[in-house]
């Protein structure tokens, strides 16, 4: 695995969450409508939210209140949806 820098954090993490539904970023690549069609368990979620938070930190020394931030901002943008079964169950 290479250095994670702020240079290739998102990418990182675009590489992360695929790799949660066994996906890549290449899959990506070639299916247009991935946001559309591709979504997390409640569970995968968690753990992708709490992975992303600890490597934002680390990578870009900042508190956690400027993690979860930059989390939003690429979570709304690039994000996959949760399961809608699984959203349900949850509360």
């Amino acid at each position: 695995m290479k250095k994670i820098t702020r240079n290739n954090l998102e990418e990182h993490l675009f590489e992360y969450q695929f790799s949660l539904i066994g996906k890549t970023i290449e899959d990506a690549q070639n299916d247009r409508n991935w946001k559309l069609k591709w979504s997390f368990k409640i569970d995968k979620y968690k753990q992708f939210h709490d992975y992303s938070i600890k490597t934002i930190m680390r990578v870009l020394k900042c508190n956690r209140k400027k993690a979860e931030k930059a989390f939003s901002l690429f979570d709304v943008r690039y994000g996959l949806n949760i399961e809608k079964n699984d959203a349900i169950r949850e509360n």
